[in-house]
């Protein structure tokens, strides 16, 4: 099945499967462990019904932070802190 969402998300994403094709649109959070680890016990209410991007992003410095890459990172690392 193929699906149009927009953040932030709701329901429908329950109905959502493995093999899924999902087209995405709206913000999307990026997070590694430190952030999950930093948020815990903490409501953080910009992230409700938001889609988090487990990444490990390579950044540079030019007078403001640039994104070069962002390759994803395991996401089942993340559940500890749920």
């Amino acid at each position: 099945m193929e699906y149009d969402l927009r953040t932030p998300l709701g329901e429908e994403v329950r109905k959502l499967k493995a093999g899924d094709k999902v087209y995405l649109n709206g913000t999307v959070v990026t997070a590694r462990d430190k952030a999950h680890e930093r948020a815990m016990g903490e409501e953080i209410p910009f992230l409700s019904g938001s889609a988090i991007y487990h990444c490990g992003p390579l950044m540079r410095k030019n007078g403001e932070w640039e994104v070069i890459a962002a390759g994803p990172t395991t996401s089942s690392r993340m559940e500890a802190f749920g």
